[in-house]
């Protein structure tokens, strides 16, 4: 799960471990809007976004796909869900935080090209700061009962650096495979 705040670097992120790690879907809360075609997000609308990335997750998981999921979870019970339908599949989770200065964050917003018709797709700078109200701090228990291990790294996309703030030995191996992939394309 690739996760942060607007501006933050989170669907460049998600966009390139898809193109290099093999076998992999992206599954995108953006993409699903677009597909849905709400130019607006709304709460009546959050119910049915949620629904159909949930079942595209399903999807990709259920065919032996490696999912990386692209959205900025603000909430702490749902990122719990999301990782409740990695579990259901046996899958190892990886959380990455990306990470910037609200300055930098607001830059990027500000230099979003408008691709499309959406209006959730924020090129409003003062989003950065409104979910940022509202978003809960990401916690990974190094020990979980009756879970499979999750690993969690936070990404500075603005340093850039790379920080793992746990990785349980059993993914040690995969996590340094995700660092060469996010440093390679800081370098190149």
């Amino acid at each position: 799960m690739v996760m942060g705040l607007p501006g933050t670097g989170k669907s460049t992120l998600a966009k390139l471990l898809t193109q290099k790690i093999p076998n992999s879907v992206l599954c995108s809360s953006l993409q699903v809007k677009r597909d849905l075609g709400y130019q607006r997000f709304s709460d009546r609308r959050k119910d049915r976004i949620y629904f159909e990335l949930k079942q595209r997750i399903n999807e990709g998981l259920a065919n032996k796909k490696n999912v990386i999921i692209d959205r900025g979870i603000c909430r702490a019970a749902a990122r719990q869900e999301m990782l409740e339908l990695v579990f259901l599949y046996h899958y190892q989770a990886f959380i990455l935080e990306c990470l910037c200065s609200v300055k930098t964050a607001e830059r990027r917003i500000r230099q979003r090209i408008k691709k499309d018709k959406l209006i959730n797709d924020p090129t409003d700078p003062r989003v950065h700061r409104r979910i940022a109200k509202i978003w809960e701090p990401i916690k990974v228990s190094r020990r979980r009962k009756n879970y499979p291990p999750v690993a969690y790294l936070q990404v500075n996309t603005e340093k850039p650096s790379i920080a793992e703030v746990v990785v349980p030995a059993k993914l040690s191996r995969p996590a340094k495979q995700i660092e060469k992939i996010i440093q390679d394309y800081w370098q190149g």
